[in-house]
Parts: structure tokens; C-alpha cells; sequence
């Protein structure tokens, strides 16, 4: 603050107060260290940060007493001030520079290269509202039309990217600039637009563009007035007037210039107003070309070569077509026809060579080739590749390739050209680029620098480039003429920056700033969280470049739904329809269509909650349901197993007692006794053949009694074995009063089929004790067969029936068949075998329904494997070590 007691100055820890005389503040500037104070009338003052003091600048003395208007720090050291009535200064270390303005400043902003842009104030601008640039220490006012549309410019700024000035205008809004770094001239009059085929510069260092039909040779000085013009200027004022000739080229020669008119050579004059005749003996020419002060001529399939000794040289061209370009390569002429052939020509054009036929590594046609005048040569074919050739002892060699659109931007190459400082200059249908020779010779990596619309290259449809003697390069398109100082160019090596500006949920736009206060640009996952109808998406982003929006290119990527990014658009929108539940992160990539190798990449996640029936606390919900289930169900089954294994050692007590039952019945004590005293009776009668044979089969039938009880099956053969000898006791035993008969069908393998022991002898038993009397003889019929998977075992007698052994049996009641039943009821329900185990008892009557006899049917499965049949049915069967 500036009081009547003098200056203070305030700071988060209070204010410091400086005794001087009475201050009136006029300005305030501040650099990295200070706070400059510029005064009414007291000259220039500056607060220290770090020692909190204020110091007069002595070195501005000499303005003390004056009214300081305006003071600013330029980056690159320069202090300009505005003294009332004093006009501007400008001062350095080394210079002090003084520009007559005496409109006060309202606004300075740097520009490129160390311009100054400076805003008047709007109550003391002049009536036309002008802007001034302090440059190369000229003072020039803007009077662009962009300009001349304010009432006033109040705020002047650089965008850093593109070097484009922005003004912010009372009244019109924002006026743009394009860079400075690229100039155009557009050739056009008030009434017609002049279309443009080549352009030299001559040894006196004018610039001849050639234009079209009656507009011939306009002449453009390298020279100019170092003045801004904008793409919307014109150089018509340097249009020559127009004339009969039809002018096709222009080439630089010694002396200034030949030109190539009406298919005759002429020399321009130093005037520049009139032409004369050389190489009259030509008689029509088509190409005309200046290279190491030789002509080069050709018409049709004629070439000629004219030094500068007068000497001239006539050859015929080996390939067909016009000479679109020529360049000394490796010591000799290098010619390119307009279809693409290069043919490799000695000093006197006596020898020549296709390149492309001998070369498979060149392509078949060549748009264009640039040499650096040395041992290397471009070529391209313009729509594919870019070729580095090199010579090494007489051999042609690829030195480097590159990707057209792939490894620098654009999709066809228009020109390349090395210029005296050894950078390779492409002009493409995206831009310019530029490559370091040298750095790529030394290091073997090729970088690539781009230069677009943006930047100001506006010249996408140029066709040819030179460098002028002072060191700027000329571009040439159709309409327009472009020209850079390549220290001038400012590459911008960062990618667009981007900001979500819109989304909209099922075409509904969503509050942005909300969603950022929800961390959306946070980083983390599930920034956002979204219902489950909230599932038709879209996002907008906007692109923070103000020159040109129409350069970036987007691509997106919504993971986990897309593996890579989709194709480049211009389009800063993307939308996705009826997306699942689930958590996403949407990918955004943008850059500049000339730096496709700059790219910045934004995340952007977020998540679709699934419905209520399918959300997490649905899913825990049914998951404790589930357990709850299982557990019941496991419950359930371990009860019904326990149950299952309680029966089944049950059925194994019964099935263990049953057999013993069994093996009792069989080892009954009173059919021991009796088969004994039949043993004793055949002693006594000294029937000793008989008596050895009644025991040889008894001692036989109790072996295999004992041995049937502790196995699960037996083979029917060894039940047969069994039964013979059983019967033929019993038959020894009662005297022989019955017979029998054992028959097996023919289809029945008895070593092969299985069943399970001690089943058919208690039926045999109950026959011969029961069915037969003593006052005829008995029959028994067992009788085995197959039918489909069973085994039938039919046991027939002639006997009393049942009926009539009923008074017989109450004194002794056999358990046989009870035994047998269940037995088979067990086998059946262990077995698993769908009632396979049967067993059938039926009487048998004769014509005139008396009782005949009794038939007992026994079927059982056919068991074939007997290992298998046990391990399948392990639960009935324990093993050894289960017993």
C-alpha cells in the first residue's frame, strides 16, 4: 500500500512499514524474487521475499519525477516499462530501446520467438482499435480484421502449446491468431484465385513462383519487410502483368534465372522484364532442370546435358516417360520419371541404369527423392515407405526404412527435402515433418517431429519445397506459399488434455461436478455406483485445445468388456447400450492426428449394481439358505446311511445265523445218526465194498459242507458235485427206495455260471424225508436251463404233495424253505438286482386232480464273474479282513 507516510507491505505474518516520502502506487509487477513497485513520480522500488525489505532500483534513476504506467518482466530478462510522455522502454543488460507509444498499456503477453504483444488501454486507444507487436526491435501495429472486429482488446494470451494469441475483447468475445511460425501468402486477386505450379530462387536472391495461364512470373522478394501477414493476406502487389507466354518452369542458374516457356528456354534479365533465348538448337523441351550449373533437358526420349563450359551432351533416356526429377547422387545423375522409374545416369549420360529392375529393396514406382548432397538419397513411394540409400564401394545399399503413417503421420508424402543443416523435411497430407540426419547417422534412432494445422501448417495439399539462401524454407501448394525458419518452429511435444464434460444415463445427462464430488476421477475402483436400469451410457469429453479440436483423435476402451482400444474418431463421444452388471473402467486415449506417438490416457471406472435379487446381499441371503438345505439334506443322508449300515449288519447277523441254520439242517444230528447206523448195518452184513463207498461219499459230503458254508458263491458244477453226493447217501441210506435224475441244458457252461451255496439241498431233503412212502418208489427230477439272465433250477418229485405231508410234518417242522425265502428276500434286497433271486413252490396233480407231486422252482441271476459280482456288491460281501 502506498499511504502519505510512505510504503507497506503485508504478508501472512503482518505488515512492514518503510518510511519514505508520500507514495502514490501506479503499478505492480513480480518476478521469481521480488515485487516490483512502480511509483507516480518516485521511480521504481522492489520488495525482497526473503529479507522482507523494500530497495529502490537505481538503475531507473533517470525516470524519477515520471509517472510509471506499466512495468513487466519478460522471461528471457528484458524489463519493459511505459513512462508517461516518455513513450516505452525496453532494457537488457546490454541495450536500452525506445518505442514512441504513448497509449497507455493495459495488457502484455509474451509470443514465440521473444515477441511482445501489447493491448492498449480502451479509453486511450486511437478510433481504429489497434494491437501492437514489439518484434525483432520493430514496433508494428496489427491492423487484422480479427482486430479491427473490437471496441477494445483487454486481456492478451499465448496458448503454450500451439503458440496461437488469444485476445479477449470488449464486445466480441475471443479473437484467435493463428502461430507465427509458419507464414502464408495466398495467390489471389480480387476476382480470381491463381492457381500455382513451381517456385525458385534465383542468384540474386528473388523468389519466381510460377502461376497459371496469363498470369506468368510473380515476383516475390525473400526480403520482405519483416511485417505479420496472416492466411487471409494477399501478395497480388507482387504479381508481374500479365503476358502471351505460357511459363512451365523456372530454374536457378549463375547469373539469376532460366525460365522454361512454350517448350523454349530463355534466360531472365537482371531487369526482371525481359527474357532472351538460349539453346535455340533445342528445338521443344519438356523438362528443365539447373543442377551443379549444368542443364538438364529433355524432349521426349532426347536428354541433354549443357555445362558451363558451353559443352553439350546429347543422349537418349533408356526409360519411358517425362523426367519429373533430378539429383546428383554417389558421383552421377539420378533421374525420376513421372511413372515412377529412377534411372541412374553417368556424368555424361552415356551410361545408364533402371535402379528400380536391379534393386528388388526400391519400390517398383518412386514419388519423390531428396539427397543430402553427399552419400545419402531419399526415396518414397509416397503412399507406403520412406527409403535411406547409401553407396559403399559401387554398392547400393537400404540404409533405413520407414512406415508411411506409421512411423511419423499421413497417409500419402507429397515432398521430402534436406536442407543445409541436414534435417529431412516431409511434407505429408497430415502435416509437416521433420527428422535429424545426423543424430540418425550417429545413433541409429530415427526421431520424428510433427507439425499440423494446429501448430499453423496449413498447407496439407503442397507439392514441392526448397531452402532460400538465408536459411527459410519455402513451401508451395496450389493456391498458397508458406514459408518457416526452421530455429523458429516450436515443437509441441505434450498429448491434448482432456476433460469429461457430459454423461448421460439412459438419456438422461448426469450431474458431472456430482459425480467428481463422488471420487469419480479418483482412480479407484467403484468411484461411481449405478442402479441397475442405469445401464445405458454415454460419455462426451472435451478436448482443452482452443486452435483446433478437429486434430485429436480419440479411442476408448471399456474393460473388462473390450481387449483393446477401438478405432481412431474424431468424435469426442462414445456410447454403450444396455450394459451388464458389473464394474467397468472406461479407457479414453487422445492425440494429436500428428503425434500419434504422444498420446495421453485417461481411466474412468465405475459400476453397475445388479438388481436386488441379485445383489450381494441376495447372494448372501441364499447362500445361508443353501447351507441350511445341504445340511438338512446331509442330515438326512448320514441318518438314512446310518440306518442303511445298521440293516445291512442286520442282514449280515441274519444272512451268517441263516447259513448256520442251514449248515445245521444239512449237518442235522439225526441224519448223522441214521447215515451212520446205514454204516454200521453194511458193516455187519460184511458188505465191505458197500461200507467203504458209504463212506468215501459221506466223508465226501461233509468236506463240502463246511467248505459251501464260509464261501459267497460256488460254480454250478461243484453244486452239482454236491447234490450227487448228498443224494446218493440218502439214496444208500434208505435202502435205494427212490431215484433221481441231475440234467443240465446244453447251453449251460456248469464251470462257468456261480451261484450261492446251501439253497437246493434242503428242497431234495424235504422231498426224500416227506413226499415218498415205502409202498412205492420215488422219483426226484432236478433239472437246471437258461432262460435269457437267469438260471432256472427245477426240483420235481412224485410224492403225497403237500397237502398229505402236512399230519407228517407237525411232530417236526422243517425249516428249509422258510430259510431258503429269506435268504432270497436278502439277496434281493442287497444285490440290487430288481427280484432276480426267486423262489416258487407248487403242487402237482394228475388227470383227475389227486396230488401227484411237488414242484419247486428256484431262479437266479446269471453270474458269470464272480470277482466282479462281489466287489460290486461289497456291502452284503465283507472281505477277509472285514470278518
Amino acid at each position: 500500500m502506498g499511504t502519505r507516510h510512505g510504503l507497506s507491505v503485508g504478508d501472512s505474518t503482518g505488515f512492514y512499514a518503510f518510511r519514505t516520502n508520500k507514495i502514490e502506487i501506479s503499478a505492480i509487477s513480480e518476478n521469481d524474487s521480488c515485487l516490483i513497485i512502480s511509483t507516480n513520480g518516485k521511480g521504481l522500488f522492489y520488495y525482497h521475499f526473503t529479507k522482507k525489505n523494500v530497495f529502490p532500483i537505481h538503475e531507473f534513476a533517470h525516470i524519477k519525477g515520471s509517472t510509471i504506467n506499466y512495468i513487466h518482466f519478460t522471461s528471457w530478462g528484458d524489463t519493459i516499462i511505459q513512462v508517461q510522455n516518455q513513450g516505452l522502454l525496453v532494457i537488457n543488460k546490454q541495450t536500452r530501446d525506445h518505442y514512441p507509444l504513448e497509449t497507455r498499456i493495459q495488457w502484455i503477453a509474451e509470443g514465440n520467438n521473444k515477441d511482445i504483444w501489447i493491448a492498449p488501454s480502451e479509453n486511450e486507444a486511437p478510433v481504429i482499435q489497434s494491437v501492437y507487436l514489439i518484434r525483432n526491435k520493430q514496433l508494428i501495429p496489427i491492423n487484422h480484421h480479427l482486430t479491427r472486429r473490437a471496441k477494445a482488446v483487454n486481456v492478451i494470451w499465448k496458448e503454450p502449446f500451439s503458440g496461437s494469441i488469444f485476445m479477449g475483447t470488449s464486445g466480441s468475445g475471443i479473437l484467435a491468431l493463428p502461430s507465427m511460425m509458419f507464414e502464408q501468402y495466398e495467390a489471389k486477386s480480387e476476382y480470381h484465385q491463381y492457381r500455382l505450379s513451381d517456385l525458385c530462387e534465383d542468384a540474386n536472391h528473388n523468389l519466381w513462383v510460377v502461376g497459371d495461364h496469363q498470369w506468368r512470373i510473380p515476383l516475390l522478394p525473400t526480403k520482405l519487410p519483416y511485417q505479420l501477414t496472416f492466411r487471409t493476406e494477399y501478395f497480388n502487389d507482387f504479381l508481374v502483368s500479365p503476358s502471351s507466354d505460357f511459363t512451365q518452369t523456372i530454374c536457378k542458374n549463375q547469373t539469376g534465372a532460366i525460365t522454361l516457356q512454350n517448350q523454349k528456354i530463355y534466360k531472365i534479365k537482371e531487369s526482371l522484364k525481359k527474357t532472351t533465348p538460349i539453346l535455340e538448337h533445342i528445338q521443344k523441351c519438356d523438362f528443365l532442370k539447373v543442377i551443379d550449373n549444368k542443364i538438364i533437358a529433355q524432349h521426349s526420349s532426347r536428354i541433354w546435358l549443357y555445362n558451363d563450359e558451353g559443352t553439350i551432351t546429347e543422349a537418349s533416356i533408356h526409360h519411358e516417360g517425362l523426367i519429373a526429377q533430378v539429383e546428383k547422387f554417389a558421383n552421377s545423375y539420378w533421374l525420376l520419371s513421372q511413372d515412377g522409374h529412377i534411372t541412374n545416369a553417368s556424368n555424361d549420360l552415356s551410361h545408364q541404369t533402371l535402379i528400380n529392375e536391379e534393386h528388388p529393396f526400391i519400390p517398383s514406382s518412386i514419388t519423390a527423392m531428396a539427397t543430402d548432397g553427399k552419400e545419402h538419397l531419399f526415396v518414397t513411394d509416397g503412399y507406403e515407405t520412406l527409403i535411406l540409400l547409401t553407396e559403399k564401394k559401387g554398392q547400393l545399399l537400404e540404409f533405413g526404412r520407414w512406415r508411411i503413417g506409421k512411423d511419423f503421420p499421413g497417409h500419402y508424402l507429397h515432398w521430402i527435402l534436406i536442407d543445409t543443416r541436414q534435417n529431412l523435411w516431409i511434407g505429408t497430407d497430415k502435416g509437416l515433418t521433420k527428422m535429424d540426419l545426423p543424430l540418425f547417422l550417429r545413433e541409429g534412432h530415427a526421431k520424428f517431429i510433427n507439425w499440423g494445422r494446429g501448430e499453423g501448417y496449413d498447407c496439407a495439399n503442397s507439392f514441392k519445397a526448397i531452402e532460400s539462401s538465408t536459411g527459410w524454407i519455402w513451401v508451395l501448394s496450389d493456391a498458397k506459399l508458406m514459408r518457416f525458419y526452421p530455429d523458429n518452429l516450436q515443437h509441441q511435444s505434450s498429448a491434448p488434455r482432456i476433460k469429461l464434460t457430459h454423461i448421460t444415463k439412459n438419456g438422461i445427462e448426469a450431474n458431472v461436478s456430482q459425480l467428481v464430488k463422488t471420487r469419480f476421477f479418483g482412480g479407484q475402483s467403484n468411484a461411481i455406483d449405478l442402479a441397475s436400469n442405469e445401464n445405458t451410457l454415454s460419455f462426451s469429453f472435451d478436448a482443452q485445445d482452443l486452435t483446433n479440436t478437429e486434430r485429436i483423435h480419440y479411442q476408448y476402451q471399456l474393460l473388462p468388456q473390450e481387449t483393446d482400444y477401438g478405432s481412431p474418431t474424431q468424435q469426442p463421444m462414445v456410447y454403450y447400450p444396455a450394459l451388464s452388471p458389473g464394474r467397468y473402467r472406461l479407457k479414453v486415449r487422445a492425440y494429436y492426428e500428428h503425434m500419434p506417438t504422444h498420446p495421453i490416457e485417461q481411466e474412468y471406472p465405475f459400476t453397475i449394481n445388479p438388481p436386488i435379487h441379485r445383489s450381494i446381499y441376495a447372494f448372501i441371503f441364499y447362500a445361508i439358505v443353501t447351507i441350511i438345505v445341504v445340511l438338512m439334506v446331509l442330515d438326512i443322508r448320514i441318518r438314512g446311511v446310518k440306518r442303511k449300515e445298521e440293516q445291512k449288519n442286520k442282514n449280515q447277523q441274519r444272512m451268517a445265523l441263516l447259513k448256520m441254520e442251514a449248515l445245521q439242517s444239512q449237518m442235522n444230528p439225526h441224519f448223522i445218526f441214521n447215515a451212520l447206523n446205514s454204516l454200521q448195518c453194511s458193516v455187519l452184513e460184511n458188505d465191505t465194498e458197500k461200507s467203504l463207498h458209504f463212506i468215501g461219499l459221506f466223508s465226501k459230503l461233509m468236506r463240502s459242507t463246511l467248505d459251501n458254508a464260509s464261501r459267497h458263491l460256488i460254480s454250478l458244477k461243484e453244486e452239482l458235485d454236491y447234490l450227487n453226493n448228498y443224494i446218493e447217501v440218502e439214496k444208500m441210506r434208505f435202502s435205494d427206495g427212490f431215484e433221481y435224475v441231475i440234467s443240465v441244458a446244453e447251453n449251460i457252461e456248469t464251470d462257468s455260471l456261480y451261484l450261492p451255496p446251501m439253497l437246493l439241498q434242503p428242497h431234495i431233503e424235504n422231498s426224500i424225508k416227506y413226499a415218498f412212502t415205502s409202498s412205492s418208489i420215488g422219483y426226484i427230477i432236478i433239472n437246471f436251463s437258461k432262460v435269457d439272465n437267469n438260471l432256472i433250477c427245477m426240483i420235481e418229485d412224485n410224492g403225497v404233495g403237500r397237502s398229505n405231508t402236512q399230519h407228517r410234518k407237525r411232530s417236526h417242522q422243517p425249516r428249509g424253505q422258510s430259510i431258503t425265502r429269506e435268504r432270497f428276500e436278502i439277496l434281493n434286497e442287497f444285490y440290487k438286482t430288481f427280484n432276480d433271486y426267486k423262489f416258487e413252490i407248487e403242487d402237482i396233480y394228475d388227470h383227475e386232480q389227486n396230488p401227484a407231486g411237488t414242484r419247486v422252482t428256484l431262479i437266479f441271476p446269471i453270474i458269470d464273474a464272480p470277482d466282479t459280482y462281489l466287489e460290486k456288491n461289497h456291502h452284503v460281501y465283507p472281505t477277509e479282513s472285514q470278518r
